[in-house]
């Protein structure tokens, strides 16, 4: 509604994760029964899934930066969400360094 109403706006939105998609959106009775069955990489591989088609609905209509908290950079996926949603990507670590003490 926002991009209708203000077709000249700029929209900026900033994700700050440390990468790990561990939650699904859902049915919280499925959830719960995979998690019960141990199921915990299947919910995450559902949920990375989400992930990648939202930044592909995002593309383009917003200015996105990702910014991953994760020191090591373990979790590939913020690097690809942001490759996907075509937009910035930064380790924590860059961003932390360009702030003035």
């Amino acid at each position: 509604r926002f991009r209708r109403a203000n077709s000249g706006a700029l929209v900026e939105v900033a994700i700050f994760s440390d990468g790990r998609a561990n939650v699904p959106l859902g049915d919280e009775s499925v959830i719960s029964a995979q998690l019960a069955g141990g199921d915990s990489k299947a919910l995450m591989d559902v949920a990375a899934e989400q992930c990648r088609a939202l930044a592909a609905t995002i593309a383009g209509r917003a200015a996105m930066t990702f910014v991953n908290l994760d020191t090591y950079e373990a979790y590939p996926l913020m690097r690809e969400l942001a490759s996907i949603a075509k937009g910035r990507y930064f380790a924590l670590t860059d961003v932390v360094a360009k702030i003035p003490s």
